[in-house]
């Protein structure tokens, strides 16, 4: 009901696929290869996809772009926000084109909800996402967008993905098992 509720109130489909960025918006983040990704896709899902963008806008890349092109492509920007579960609650599929990255808390956060991530490859990013089981580290550029196409069609791998990302959170991101082994590296000592 929360995903539908939030669909119609922005004139989305109901069966419309959702991806998500969350990051800082720069250009060390790919944002404008991840625009254009998402707008080759659009072409040939039409009105089946939608993106959401959350972050603190760096370069001033949504001051400097007309609302309409948004408006028109079904692109919609939400400032940083601490809590971005409602963001990810609401989409399918996490994307980012980074070209430089750390250890990326968002996209567990965004397995926490059973959404794969299509990402670069890159060391930091082999930590966070599995190759082909929670999610995918492209090589090459160009196969971004034949990637989330095969996640987007093939229904049972979407579900896998899903299911091996929640699974995995459970068991190597759980609060009480690092809660657990802080007391532990903490009070060894006594």
């Amino acid at each position: 009901n929360f995903k539908n509720s939030f669909k119609s109130k922005l004139n989305l489909s109901k069966d419309s696929f959702g991806l998500i960025y969350v990051g800082r918006i720069n250009k060390d983040k790919g944002i404008s290869n991840l625009i254009k990704i998402y707008l080759n896709i659009r072409k040939k899902l039409k009105d089946k996809i939608f993106l959401i963008l959350v972050g603190e806008d760096e370069i001033d890349f949504f001051k400097n772009t007309p609302s309409s092109f948004f408006e028109k492509n079904k692109i919609f920007y939400y400032k940083k926000n601490n809590n971005i579960n409602f963001y990810l609650n609401i989409c399918d599929l996490f994307i980012t084109c980074s070209v430089r990255e750390g250890f990326c808390q968002s996209i567990i956060e965004a397995n926490t909800v059973g959404l794969p991530a299509v990402a670069n490859n890159l060391n930091n990013l082999s930590d966070t996402i599995i190759d082909k089981k929670t999610g995918y580290l492209i090589k090459n550029h160009n196969l971004f967008i034949k990637q989330i196409l095969s996640i987007y069609y093939d229904k049972n791998l979407y579900k896998k993905l899903s299911t091996n990302c929640i699974k995995r959170c459970k068991l190597e991101f759980n609060q009480s098992i690092f809660l657990k082994e802080l007391r532990l590296l903490l009070f060894s000592n006594e």
